[in-house]
């Protein structure tokens, strides 16, 4: 149960109340709706545990103060056994319905999301996220000190096109091998990708961090304590392998969408000593992220893919919303000062209260700028989520001082991304670029061999990726059967219709299964959502 059922009790010092309007701050579709069935499920579950109580006080009072007394003097009991008898089959009854009301009880109350903190910004736009803090200080929001042409006036080149011309990446390979969002790092672009790693390690280790590699996949009923249902769909890559019934869902797996998730199940259902709190863990995993629905000309390189590295932030704390608080500014400056030491100017928001998972409590977003893009993307998610995963994994720990000493208590947890190695790559190569190649931070030439510079050994990236296909908008009638299976078939294979670069056969194609029913054929949506994500100017170089 990821809130407290008694928050929702109000002779139990609850407030309905609360707990309705935490949920209206989130956004939540009927809000109030969910609520209400949370608290008549557990009405009657209260009144059927009342029940069965009863029953069960009239079945031991009929035993032992009767029966039993009885069949000591020798007495005839029929009557009374078939009493018995009738006591247990209402019990029986019962406590089935108890079981079932419990679980219908406990599902709705995780629809529910924690409680928002009163200084997060009440909105479901993220345009109304507020800025905290810009680096370097003195700088605006919105115009950082970063101009948008290089030392001889040209254009800023975007991270991709970076990557490309240092040697760095290999997408149209990635592609053919992976599918959409697919990439081969290449030489310059693994050796950042591990400086950055290593960098990150030992940033963290300074500061008492453990370093900790978690395994890459979960079991679903772990997964689910920490991860929201939609997620389960819009996020999570599901792993199976053979095995029927009982033995398939035993082997159902999850990869994982980031270290968070099996560093909050490390001490699922333990009672940790006082004394050992705060833990500091440095998560170091590679990540697995579907991102359906995140397709978009903003998404090319390698800023937001399917497989990605990361080193995270994971705090445990004693159940203080003060401690908490004070661990989560001291993440948020933990990273900030990464970043400040990459050199990389940023800003701090607030995340509103729309854009919070049911998790967190308050979330800080780090911005870096992306000078070739002149804005600013998400490079860090610092989030207090309280005792919310805590109760769903059962971690508690023992209160050290009298009276609470021995009545255990669920942890506070905090997580909050270091480096994204990826996207954090993507803008450091945007952030030094020059004219003949890119420099590279000198907090990271230690881990990169003593390089300092990169520079370009490829020429401009040809395009071979498009945007938006232009098709009639008159829908052409449906396609025989047979040819979209050859399709589906073809694509199997290569991510264009022509092999593998793109080419006006691909707009044709699009033009004829556009209107097409196209639910049971996975590589023809993927093929359809990559052609979405083309430019006007690139789809002219096919036509």
């Amino acid at each position: 149960m990821p809130i407290d059922v008694n928050w929702l009790r109000a002779d139990r010092s609850g407030d309905p109340h609360l707990v309705r309007q935490a949920q209206r701050q989130r956004f939540k579709a009927d809000a109030d709706a969910l609520v209400d069935e949370v608290l008549e499920l557990d009405t009657s579950w209260r009144e059927k545990t009342t029940c069965a109580r009863e029953l069960h006080t009239q079945l031991n009072a009929l035993q032992k103060d009767v029966i039993a007394r009885r069949k000591k003097l020798k007495e005839p009991c029929d009557e009374e056994l078939k009493q018995a008898a009738l006591i247990r089959e209402q019990l029986k009854e019962l406590e089935l319905q108890t079981l079932q009301c419990e679980k219908l009880r406990d599902g709705a109350l995780g629809k529910l999301g924690n409680f928002v903190d009163p200084s997060v910004p009440i909105s479901q736009n993220e345009a109304d996220n507020e800025v905290i803090s810009t680096w370097p200080s003195g700088t605006s929001a919105a115009h950082p000190a970063h101009v948008s042409h290089d030392d001889l006036g040209r254009s800023l080149l975007g991270h991709d096109e970076l990557l490309w011309r240092i040697g760095g990446y290999d997408p149209e390979r990635g592609c053919k091998v992976a599918g959409s969002r697919g990439y081969f790092l290449e030489d310059a672009g693994v050796l950042l990708n591990q400086a950055l790693i290593n960098f990150g390690l030992a940033f963290l280790r300074a500061r008492g961090y453990r370093a900790v590699q978690p395994p890459y996949f979960m079991r679903k009923e772990l997964m689910a304590g920490v991860a929201q249902l939609d997620d389960f769909d819009q996020q999570l890559y599901k792993v199976t392998k053979g095995g029927q019934g009982e033995v398939a869902e035993e082997m159902e797996k999850y990869l994982i969408a980031t270290s968070e998730q099996p560093l909050c199940a490390f001490h699922a259902k333990e009672v940790l000593d006082a004394e050992v709190l705060p833990l500091r863990y440095a998560g170091l995993s590679t990540c697995f992220r579907t991102e359906l629905g995140k397709a978009g000309r903003e998404n090319r390189g390698i800023f937001r893919v399917h497989q990605f590295d990361k080193v995270e932030q994971f705090c445990i704390t004693a159940a203080d919303s003060e401690l908490s608080q004070q661990m989560h500014s001291e993440m948020l400056r933990c990273a900030e000062e990464f970043y400040q030491s990459l050199g990389v100017s940023y800003r701090v928001v607030k995340v509103v209260s729309g854009e919070l998972n049911d998790a967190a409590t308050m979330k800080y977003d780090l911005e870096g700028w992306f000078a070739g893009q002149g804005q600013y993307r998400e490079l860090v998610s610092c989030s207090n989520c309280t005792d919310f995963q805590s109760r769903a994994l059962d971690i508690r720990y023992r209160p050290a001082d009298p009276p609470d000493k021995q009545r255990p208590r669920h942890v506070h947890m905090l997580n909050s991304t270091l480096t994204a190695s990826g996207r954090c790559l993507c803008c450091l190569l945007e952030t030094y670029q020059t004219s003949d190649g890119v420099r590279v931070p000198s907090a990271l030439v230690p881990f990169m061999g003593g390089i300092d510079f990169l520079p370009f050994i490829r020429g401009p990236r040809q395009p071979v990726e498009v945007c938006k296909a232009k098709v009639p908008r008159e829908p052409k009638e449906p396609s025989n059967l047979s040819h979209i299976q050859d399709l589906e078939e073809k694509l199997l294979h290569c991510p264009y219709v022509g092999g593998f670069e793109a080419s006006k056969d691909d707009l044709n194609e699009i033009s004829i299964v556009k209107h097409e029913d196209l639910s049971k054929y996975p590589n023809v949506r993927r093929w359809i959502e990559h052609m979405n994500s083309f430019t006007s100017r690139e789809l002219a170089l096919l036509t």
